[in-house]
């Protein structure tokens, strides 16, 4: 499998954004600490200089997809929620390429059952995708479904 990197400058120029909250592209690729000091997000590795990291050893397999999942820390914070671990798009998608699979999904998504602001989408590729809106429907967090 090849492993692309791109530098953190490549999210500035990604294109299809609008329906994206001003902090989601960082949540998404870059993984933040939330005003609670919890990490959060980071849904994709190939981005160099993020504030996330993979913790060594733990990085699943992947699956049909591409989609993997590894306990992940952000600025040296371990992620606690899901047993701190994120699910990451494919090592084999560009940035654009992830930002253009959920939008696929964004046009299709439907809430989750049993949730309260959880929807799921399916990208043309056949991922699924998992997403959080604000109250204007904008995306707040999108990771694969394992």
């Amino acid at each position: 499998m090849l492993e692309t990197s791109y530098g953190k400058s490549t999210l500035n120029s990604l294109k299809n954004t609008e329906n994206f909250t001003d902090s989601a592209i960082e949540h998404i690729f870059e993984g933040q600490v939330n005003a609670r000091g919890k990490a959060v997000g980071y849904h994709y590795k190939g981005i160099e200089g993020t504030s996330g990291n993979v913790i060594p050893g733990t990085e699943s397999s992947v699956n049909n997809i591409g989609v993997y999942k590894a306990q992940v820390e952000v600025n040296g914070i371990p992620k606690t929620a899901n047993g701190g671990f994120s699910t990451f798009y494919s090592k084999n998608l560009s940035p654009q390429q992830v930002v253009d699979a959920i939008n696929e999904a964004y046009s299709n998504c439907e809430l989750k059952l049993g949730t309260r602001n959880t929807y799921q989408g399916v990208a043309n590729n056949g991922m699924k995708i998992d997403m959080f809106l604000d109250q204007s429907g904008k995306i707040i967090s999108a990771f694969p479904e394992e």
